[in-house]
């Protein structure tokens, strides 16, 4: 929202699209604050869930999104004549949507720089065996990327509990999954600036630094909780 807020602000025209869920999240969390400028129409489309299906639940919303959204994204496209795509690196599988629709595409990190490179050099710490495809960690010492990191703090890897392999296979295996569709983007725009990564940056060739995006406080950019502001101090 931030992102598309900016958009707006130099004129551009942007549908924001979510699922039902998220969409009613947001729109709640926006009722009354003046938060959706001119030219942001916000748009939704199922997610392939029932009323009764858990929404944290990562691996079946992942596996159910795709064929739930696709047909719907790409119909969008067409009709609202879209000529940009800004994908989510999370959401990839929309990229090839978007694309066959005939838009051009950018693909968007909402983290780091770092985790970003991180998430593209995957494929190559597990041939390296640092990981193995389950997101178990073999190797030992840290991986000297930028800055260096314990394997065991991989983001995909630490958001899975010990307890729960099977998340942990599930987070990794989607993200390599969708890595194979990152050569789309013409452009991946991240959340951070120069100053703050030059060295992440430089080993992302086609990265535009566009951050960080914050959010105004006076008005809230649809925020699904309110923010702490304690860890600032």
């Amino acid at each position: 929202m931030e992102l598309s807020r900016k958009l707006a602000g130099h004129g551009v025209e942007v549908d924001f699209v979510n699922t039902e869920f998220n969409h009613v999240l947001v729109m709640e969390a926006m009722a009354g604050k003046g938060a959706i400028p001119d030219g942001i129409h916000m748009l939704s489309v199922p997610d392939g869930l029932g009323p009764g299906d858990d929404h944290a639940d990562i691996g079946k919303f992942v596996k159910d999104l795709p064929a739930a959204m696709s047909g719907r994204l790409e119909e969008m496209n067409r009709s609202r004549k879209i000529k940009w795509v800004i994908v989510d690196v999370s959401m990839s599988w929309a990229m090839e949507v978007a694309t066959t629709a005939g838009a051009r595409v950018a693909s968007f990190s909402t983290y780091s720089a770092a985790v970003f490179a991180l998430r593209m050099n995957l494929p190559r710490l597990i041939e390296d065996g640092v990981l193995d495809e389950s997101g178990n960690v073999k190797g030992q010492g840290n991986i000297q990327m930028v800055p260096p990191i314990d394997p065991a703090e991989i983001p995909w890897i630490s958001l899975a509990s010990t307890s729960a392999p099977e998340r942990r296979r599930a987070n990794i295996q989607n993200v390599l999954k969708t890595n194979l569709s990152m050569p789309l983007a013409e452009v991946v725009i991240c959340n951070t600036s120069m100053e703050l990564e030059p060295d992440a940056l430089a080993l992302l060739p086609n990265a535009l630094p566009l951050g960080p995006l914050v959010a105004p406080t006076s008005r809230p950019a649809g925020h699904f909780l309110p923010e702490d502001l304690a860890c600032l101090a």
